[in-house]
Order: structure tokens, then C-alpha cells, then sequence
């Protein structure tokens, strides 16, 4: 059952690039927001390896992205109920504006802790 649902997944990523692009950028997103998390807030404690893995990384990223898909989709599209392939006309712009506003949140975290 399992190698069917990866079967499907693969073959429905291959289909609609953007969310084999999405999958890399929600990576790259997770992976520096937990970079955030261990650098300035956070000791090392053993729950670590939960966090500090690749399913973990991805699945951060995917949140990060999808509080900035919502308000765009609602903003462009409204209530709608049927998301056919609208939201895939969203997605390159959401992951450019996620890492923008991510970048300045960044920075702004450096500075604020570079002064302390």
C-alpha cells in the first residue's frame, strides 16, 4: 500500500512541476527556519532528532508556505470552495514572497540579537 501511495505521489509531482519545486523550496524554507530555532532560541535538548531531520525540515517549510499561499488564494480567488488548478498559478509567487518576507525576518533576528 505504501509503495503505491509513493508511486502515485511521484508520479502526480512529476506531472505538476510546481510542487516538485515547492517540495525544494519548503526544504530550503524548514531547513533555515530551524537553523533560527537551534542558533538563537533553543538548547540542545534530545528532542532534537525530531526536529532536525528531512520529513521535519519539509513539513515546516510547507506550513511557512501555506500561511502565505492563504491570504494570497483569498485575496485573488475569495471563499471559493472549488481549488481545481487555481492554486497552482499561486504557487511560484508564493514561494518568492515566502522567502522574501522569511529573508527579512532573518535579518531583522540578527540584528535584534547582534545588539543584545
Amino acid at each position: 500500500m505504501e509503495k503505491q501511495v509513493g508511486q502515485k505521489l511521484l508520479e502526480y509531482l512529476w506531472k505538476v512541476p510546481q510542487l516538485f519545486g515547492l517540495l525544494i523550496a519548503s526544504f530550503l524554507s524548514g531547513h533555515l527556519w530551524l537553523w533560527i530555532i537551534f542558533a538563537f532560541y533553543k538548547s540542545s535538548t534530545k528532542g532534537d532528532k525530531y526536529l532536525a531531520n528531512n520529513y521535519a525540515k519539509t513539513a515546516l517549510g510547507i506550513a511557512w508556505f501555506a500561511l502565505i499561499l492563504f491570504p494570497l488564494y483569498l485575496y485573488k480567488h475569495g471563499f471559493n470552495s472549488t481549488v481545481d488548478t487555481e492554486i497552482f498559478d499561486l504557487i511560484g509567487f508564493t514561494i518568492l514572497l515566502g522567502l522574501f518576507v522569511q529573508g527579512l525576518g532573518f535579518i531583522a533576528i540578527v540584528l535584534i540579537n547582534n545588539k543584545k
